[in-house]
């Protein structure tokens, strides 16, 4: 009887190795959650902040836009364009060193005023608008103008307005500053780019 029982407690226990085969199946299960978990929540801050960079490219859009309303020259009364003194961002387009109509390139907006609500070009991460020099920049905008008919429109040619927004990735650490150089040392394994294009239209009367 006592020989039966022996036996018994030995079958009905555990040993060392089926303890540690149980504790290395919880372990990677765990570390499967875990991987879960990280995947899931940076992709919800991933969408969260596109959201936000989509918002900022159409507020710029839309700045750009107004800003046209007040291009309204050359008319029937003036023949001589006031793209240069009545804009405030399109005006860019034209201050070339080289013959209207001429790529641009990327440009940093100017700086705003020191009230820069509705004309910054840096946000910070909840998308709201940050003074020039802020120490909290996320996103960043660049913008490029072209005359899409320079040479048969020089004063009249709609320009091709695109919007560039870029923002850091997920591990990567926040812009120091909202230049075109920044923006053209950042890849794509660094920084997120959104692009936005429209058509810009003098105002005519």
């Amino acid at each position: 009887m006592v020989r039966t029982l022996r036996r018994r407690a030995r079958r009905d226990g555990y040993t060392a190795v089926e303890v540690l085969v149980a504790m290395t199946l919880f372990a990677i299960g765990a570390a499967g959650v875990i991987g879960m978990q990280k995947v899931s929540i940076q992709g919800n801050t991933d969408a969260r902040r596109f959201d936000i960079a989509t918002a900022i490219g159409n507020q710029w859009m839309g700045r750009l836009q107004r800003d046209a309303m007040t291009w309204t020259k050359p008319d029937s009364a003036d023949p001589n364009s006031n793209l240069t003194t009545n804009t405030t961002w399109l005006r860019f387009a034209s201050a070339l060193p080289t013959p209207l109509g001429a790529n641009v390139g990327w440009q940093q907006p100017p700086a705003p005023p020191n009230n820069y609500f509705g004309q910054s070009y840096a946000f910070d991460v909840l998308g709201r608008e940050l003074p020039e020099g802020s120490k909290d920049i996320f996103f960043c905008v660049n913008y490029r103008l072209d005359f899409l008919d320079p040479v048969n429109n020089p004063t009249t040619s709609p320009i091709r307005a695109e919007v560039r927004v870029f923002w850091p990735r997920f591990e990567q650490g926040p812009p120091t500053d909202c230049s075109v150089a920044t923006a053209g040392a950042l890849t794509t394994q660094q920084a997120h780019f959104l692009y936005l294009t429209s058509i810009v239209r003098r105002n005519a009367r």
